[in-house]
Formats: structure tokens, C-alpha cells, sequence
């Protein structure tokens, strides 16, 4: 078996038996994993060799047993235990966040996002910080695209993505850019939401890591910031997913128009050309 599927049995163990002994660990995943072999017994060792390094478990049982083979699960491992989403099984945090998503994820992202957690559990909070402000920026890319390729002409694309390059570094300002652009676009309530909570949240990532010039922010980061970023994370990341899904939908939403006689702002939607990503489309109006 591989560590992946061990983690999850030993971290479930520890979480029910916080005090205990290394061989009480090995008997447990013996008898609770159907493929267990022999000489799996050694990748067990090192996922509690792990554990003891990340600060979940320590030596010792209690005052008679205070050193290996016996273990006890630290305050700060239980906290973490306890929380829905465990950092401490990265694996595990991976599939937590496309299950959250509904659907695959974009393959940078996650790598910058395992990174993290792997920097993370190294005691690395700076890299850690940083890795999901990639992430985070690679979310917003995303949606750049996805923006770019709902409006009606290569003009509008032109205009919108010039407004996005002379953004710069800024992720303020180029965050500002977007937000105006999907002001323009009526959305359904789930993906609309999106604009209010999981922008500014991916937007937050970034305000840790860089400054204003997109230079690394002088700003110290402490574990209890690392940590609490990873635990946000999934759910920032399940809006923007949403969202990406309604922009690629040709009936999810319907981008606004102006009335050139009126001025006023009537909803339309695309037309089949857009919806195929056809620059030279435009939009058809509702049935009154």
C-alpha cells in the first residue's frame, strides 16, 4: 500500500485513541486496511515518523511511559485533528478541495496548493503564505480568460484585456478590472456571490504575500496566519470554480446590454457564436 492510503487509517486511529503505543497504531491499520501487507508495517512507521516531526504526536504515553514506542497526540495535533479539513494529510486536502470544487481543478493550482501544505507541514509558513497566493493568482487568471472569452467582439476583448495588462503587478488593480467586467454579467445566485466573498478572499492571499508593486511584502508571517490561509482556502476555491463553470455555460448567465436609444441597461444573452468562442458573435435580446 502506499502512504496516501495509510495516512488516512493512522490519523483516524490517533484521533480516537490520542494515547498509545507505535505498535498499537500497526495492529489497528493491519486490521482496518483489506490490502495490508508485511511490509507495510515500515510506511506506517514513517507516517508516525512523520506526525512526531510535524508537532502531532510526542513521545510518551503518560508519566510512566514517557518515552517511544508510546505517543501521545499534542494539543496542537488535536485542534488539527478536529478541524474538517486536516493539513496534516495533503492527499487528503487535495481531494477536499475538488470534492468542494464538483470537478477537476486546474493542474498548476494544485500543484502550487500541494506545495503549500507541504511547506506548511515543513515549518516554512513564508513559502507556505506564498505557494497559495500562487495559487490564488493562478484562480484569477482563470477567470481573466474565462471573461475574455464571453465578450461579444475581439474589440471588447482587446480593450478589456489591454485595461488588465496595464494593471501591472498590481493585484488590486487588476482585481478592480475583473470585478467591473463581472459587474456587467448577471449571474446566477451561487456564482453571483462569488464577486463579493471568494474574489476578495483570493485577493486577501495575495495582500499576505505581496504589496501594492507586487513585490514580496515585507509583513512577518506567523503560523497561526499559514494556517488559518490553508484552512480558507477550499472554500474561496469552490466559489471560483462555480463561477468558472457559469462563464463557460452559455444558459447559466446573461451578459448585459445598453439600450442605444434609451440607455438603458436590459439583460441579454449570448449568441451561439460567443457561446463557441466565435469573437465576431454578438448578443441577441430576450423576448420582451
Amino acid at each position: 500500500m502506499e502512504k496516501r492510503e495509510l495516512r488516512p487509517l493512522v490519523l483516524d486511529f490517533v484521533r480516537r485513541v490520542p494515547h498509545t503505543h507505535l505498535h498499537a497504531v500497526i495492529a489497528h491499520v493491519k486490521e482496518a486496511a483489506p490490502d495490508y501487507e508485511r511490509h507495510d508495517a515500515l510506511k506506517v512507521q514513517e507516517v508516525l515518523w512523520d506526525l512526531l516531526l510535524h508537532g502531532v504526536l510526542a513521545p510518551g504515553k503518560d508519566s510512566l511511559n514517557l518515552s517511544l514506542p508510546f505517543v501521545h497526540v499534542t494539543d496542537e495535533g488535536l485542534r488539527s485533528l478536529e478541524e474538517e479539513t486536516v493539513l496534516h494529510d495533503p492527499d487528503g486536502y487535495l481531494g477536499t478541495l475538488v470534492e468542494r470544487a464538483g470537478g477537476p481543478l486546474d493542474e498548476a493550482a494544485l500543484i502550487y496548493v500541494r506545495e503549500s501544505v507541504l511547506s506548511f507541514l515543513a515549518g516554512r509558513d513564508r513559502a507556505c503564505v506564498d505557494l497559495l497566493a500562487l495559487a490564488a493568482e493562478r484562480l484569477l487568471d482563470l477567470l481573466v480568460e474565462s471573461q475574455a472569452r464571453t465578450l461579444r467582439t475581439a474589440r471588447e476583448q482587446a480593450t478589456f484585456l489591454g485595461k488588465i495588462a496595464r494593471a501591472g503587478r498590481s493585484a488590486e488593480a487588476r482585481v478592480s478590472v475583473l470585478r467591473g467586467a463581472l459587474s456587467d454579467v448577471r449571474l446566477p445566485a451561487q456564482a453571483a456571490a462569488v464577486l463579493d466573498r471568494d474574489i476578495p478572499g483570493l485577493l486577501a492571499f495575495l495582500r499576505y504575500a505581496r504589496d501594492e508593486a507586487g513585490a514580496p511584502s515585507p509583513q512577518p508571517i506567523d503560523r497561526e496566519t499559514a494556517h488559518a490561509n490553508l484552512l480558507l482556502f477550499p472554500g474561496h476555491c469552490a466559489g471560483i470554480s462555480a463561477l468558472l463553470a457559469a462563464l463557460s455555460t452559455r444558459d447559466a448567465y446573461f451578459p448585459r446590454r445598453t439600450d442605444p436609444l434609451s440607455g438603458d441597461r436590459r439583460p441579454g444573452r449570448l449568441s451561439p457564436t460567443v457561446a463557441r468562442g466565435d469573437p465576431g458573435g454578438g448578443l441577441c435580446e430576450e423576448p420582451r
